[in-house]
């Protein structure tokens, strides 16, 4: 059954709700004037500071360590909580726009996750593009979850999550998973998932004055750094346009002022065997739970995912 459910964030305690606006206030202030020049042709540089932004503020939680893994050869984190049992494993797909993002943009919100689903996560760290356009990405995605198997884990123990373009990642893997006739994964989740590269939601102008991260203007040339144009409508690169038919139970958590709100809520429109939820979390931007650190009720979205992955609801 397909829903789609609308999150209020915010504490119902005046007081606090105002301090929580204020804080989202400024941060989306602070987002806006870092978007205004980052683009495709400065990817490298972007890439740079990303790393650089993510080494100082993104810091691994004193709670968790970090072991660095090789995957099929492949560089990548295996990060668990020093204070947890694991019960399950997760692979984590970071996003990035498929040219930008590494260990350390994305180490603090993978072990954060694991945390709260008591599970430990491997963070594969995919080649990028333009160096390493379409398909390296999810023959790289495909290699992880194939080294997690070989390593004994049981499909029905391993839970897929991404966010932005590893999000839509995520969703491409599974489907490979799925054409492949490989043991399926207890669940997918999709963190303000990129699942159409040709741009073509209507989300793309109708919150293009909301989203202080993204427009149209920035994701285009970078999905063609990815793949080219004629490849867009691809499946294997847009995978909305693929078959949800034959996945496991799916949560897609997208903000209300996202240009990508339609990359998830048109998912809501195909035929699938397993449940389908899409939440609108109200106010909130792209990945908004990564700055959970300096926003301490951003938390919210990891109970959700670990009640969905635990609890199946």
């Amino acid at each position: 059954m397909n829903t789609i459910v609308r999150i209020d964030p915010y504490s119902h305690n005046f007081f606090l709700k105002t301090v929580q606006l204020v804080s989202v206030a400024l941060i989306k202030a602070g987002i806006r004037l870092f978007t205004f020049w980052a683009g495709a042709r400065l990817y490298r540089l972007v890439r740079f500071l990303l790393n650089v932004m993510g080494f100082i503020f993104l810091r691994l939680p004193r709670w968790a360590q970090s072991e660095p893994v090789e995957v099929s050869g492949m560089p990548a984190l295996w990060l668990n909580g020093k204070d947890i049992q694991a019960t399950g494993t997760m692979l984590y797909v970071h996003g990035g726009g498929y040219s930008l993002g590494s260990q350390y943009t994305h180490r603090q919100i993978a072990a954060c996750v694991g945390r709260y689903c008591h599970a430990r996560v491997l963070l594969p760290l995919y080649p990028l593009a333009p160096e390493h356009p379409f398909p390296a990405a999810p023959e790289h995605a495909l290699k992880a979850y194939q080294w997690l198997l070989a390593q004994g884990c049981a499909g029905e123990d391993i839970s897929i999550i991404g966010d932005s373009s590893g999000g839509g990642l995520a969703l491409v893997l599974l489907q490979m998973i799925r054409d492949r006739g490989m043991p399926m994964p207890r669940c997918g989740m999709f963190l303000s998932p990129w699942t159409d590269l040709t741009c073509s939601g209507r989300s793309m102008k109708s919150r293009s004055c909301a989203d202080p991260l993204l427009h149209k203007r920035l994701l285009l040339p970078f999905a063609r750094l990815y793949a080219p144009e004629s490849e867009l409508s691809n499946s294997m690169v847009s995978p909305f346009f693929g078959s949800l038919k034959g996945l496991p139970r799916l949560l897609f958590m997208v903000g209300s002022d996202e240009v990508l709100l339609d990359d998830s809520v048109r998912i809501l429109e195909k035929e699938a065997d397993m449940p389908v939820t899409v939440e609108i979390w109200e106010g909130m931007f792209h990945v908004w739970p990564l700055l959970y650190a300096y926003v301490p009720f951003f938390k919210r979205a990891f109970m959700h995912i670990a009640r969905f992955v635990n609890d199946g609801v």
